[in-house]
């Protein structure tokens, strides 16, 4: 804890949370945010990416799904190592992420619908989705 003029400001780390605890000298307890940690990031959308990326190449074709997880695993590397410097540089990581998650929920969507229209129509598009999906998968590529 560092006293500075009339306030006592003590910085603690909660689960890789940094929280810096402002006192007043008349009491008044202030709590101010200084740094959360990639790793909470991680935790909440690594499972949501393992469990689309199971499903699209369950329902759909391995090789994309595949493809599409190589580039999340190395945009969130992009993530963390922007997270260390300015907001900005971490951003681009982010929302390319969020790219690729949104191509891997659209594969495991098309993929079950398609196995509803065969098993309950049975008309199957299976081809003609997965020449799509494959050209597609080299579009992630593109920032």
């Amino acid at each position: 804890c560092k006293e500075k003029g009339s306030q006592i400001f003590c910085t603690f780390s909660i689960v890789n949370v940094l929280y810096q605890f402002i006192w007043d000298r008349e009491g008044i307890l202030t709590v101010v945010l200084v740094c959360a940690s990639p790793s909470r990031n991680c935790m909440d959308a690594y499972p949501t990416f393992l469990a689309v990326m199971w499903c699209a190449g369950l329902c759909l074709r391995q090789a994309p799904a595949a493809f599409a997880g190589i580039i999340y695993l190395v945009v969130r590397q992009k993530y963390f190592v922007g997270y260390m410097g300015q907001t900005s540089q971490s951003t681009p990581g982010y929302l390319f992420g969020k790219r690729v998650l949104f191509f891997l929920i659209l594969m495991c969507i098309v993929g079950i619908f398609n196995y509803l229209l065969a098993r309950y129509f049975g008309s199957d598009y299976k081809e003609y989705v997965e020449t799509v999906t494959n050209a597609a998968s080299a579009l992630l590529l593109i920032p």
